[in-house]
């Protein structure tokens, strides 16, 4: 672990200066979803059910990171930087695999299949 790491990652996340986050019910996120459908295309039948088990299973990460903080707030204990550090390397993994996927270039709909 380097320290300048750490400290870079504790300055930008510092606390105090974080707005409380809003929750978002599953009414919210379904128009939200809609909006955003309708002005994209929609997931391949292939895709949908593995989108839908991303958002609940993000849905719980929030929900285990609510668990964390709860327990630092009563203990009085923060969550140690290695862990911290370590969390937010996870966290940036699946926001570089979302944004390759988000960056894929769209397939040729010619009606031509390619194989190889």
């Amino acid at each position: 672990m380097v320290a300048g790491d750490l400290s870079l990652t504790l300055t930008v996340r510092d606390r105090k200066k974080r707005k409380k986050p809003k929750t978002l019910d599953r009414l919210t996120t379904a128009n939200y979803h809609h909006t955003v459908a309708s002005a994209s295309t929609m997931p391949s039948v292939k895709q949908a059910p593995v989108i839908e088990r991303l958002h609940h299973l993000m849905q719980e990460a929030a929900a285990v990171a609510a668990a964390v903080r709860d327990n630092a707030q009563d203990d009085g204990e923060p969550l140690d930087p290695a862990e911290l550090i370590d969390l937010i390397a996870d966290y940036q993994i699946v926001l570089d695999l979302l944004d390759e996927a988000f960056n894929v270039e769209p397939a040729q709909s010619n009606g031509a299949c390619s194989i190889g």
